[in-house]
């Protein structure tokens, strides 16, 4: 996909998240992207590690591998909602398609609050955007109502993680 068109697309995705609602005008839209490196790690460190991490994302170059992401945020300034969505793009640098699995946990180990998983084919030569939001899990809130999300995947041979996306909203102290 054209990175102008990928960017277009990512702009509305994030915009219509963040319509306003009435009264609502003291919630500032926040999202932090990043190359998946900042986010991203391989489960195993050492030589049985085959994550390269490169300036465009993370790229696995051996045996299937399963990859951590976590995402920060301002948590004294953001809004009850919590996180509303986390988004990854991957990609896949092979001949041929293949399934990447994804599971997004929100909240903190013992007490998640949320569990999402998702499995997305990925074509040769093709970014795909995957976002994880609170409809996914059937709810209509708009957010987690936490702060501490994370995201695990299980890329195969050619997998690539290449940009993280969290959004959120914060408070700026002005009354609606």
């Amino acid at each position: 996909m054209n990175p102008s068109v990928k960017a277009s697309l990512l702009t509305l995705v994030i915009s219509a998240a963040f319509a306003p609602a009435d009264g609502n005008a003291f919630e500032i839209p926040q999202v932090i992207a990043s190359s998946a490196m900042a986010h991203c790690q391989a489960f195993t460190p050492g030589p049985t590690n085959t994550i390269r991490n490169r300036v465009i994302g993370s790229e696995n170059i051996g045996n299937t591998l399963a990859v951590a992401c976590a995402f920060e945020v301002d948590s004294g300034a953001m809004t009850e909602d919590g996180v509303q969505s986390i988004s990854i793009v991957l990609n896949n640098h092979g001949t041929t398609s293949f399934d990447i699995p994804c599971t997004m946990a929100a909240g903190f180990e013992g007490a998640f609050t949320s569990f999402i998983s998702k499995t997305t084919t990925v074509d040769p030569s093709t970014q795909t955007l995957v976002d994880f939001t609170p409809a996914d899990a059937g709810s209509s809130a708009n957010g987690f109502g936490e702060y501490l999300v994370g995201l695990t995947c299980t890329l195969p041979k050619n997998g690539v993680v290449n940009d993280t996306y969290v959004s959120y909203s914060v408070d700026n102290g002005v009354d609606a």
